[in-house]
């Protein structure tokens, strides 16, 4: 974004404040708070990594005990080799 933008942007934003004040203070409230995140636990963290394995097409493939996610058979057979899987 130019300088030019940013100058037109807050230009609008004073004259917003200069006619309705009590907006202009809502707005600069909600700037500088921030939401304390809670840390996610392991299983919370499995379960997004597999919504997200999901979601880009992926399939899970089983090597024993072992789980590859892959795109195809052949890609989930090269990554078990590398991983020692088979």
């Amino acid at each position: 974004m130019g300088m030019s933008k940013k100058f037109g942007m807050f230009a609008s934003l004073a004259l917003m404040g200069a006619m309705n004040p009590e907006a202009m203070a809502m707005m600069s409230e909600g700037l500088g708070e921030k939401k304390e995140k809670k840390p996610l636990s392991e299983s919370q963290k499995k379960a997004i990594k597999i919504d997200q394995d999901k979601a880009h097409g992926l399939k899970e493939f089983s090597y024993g005990e072992n789980k590859v996610w892959a795109l195809n058979q052949k890609n989930a057979d090269k990554k078990a080799r590398k991983l020692n899987y088979i």
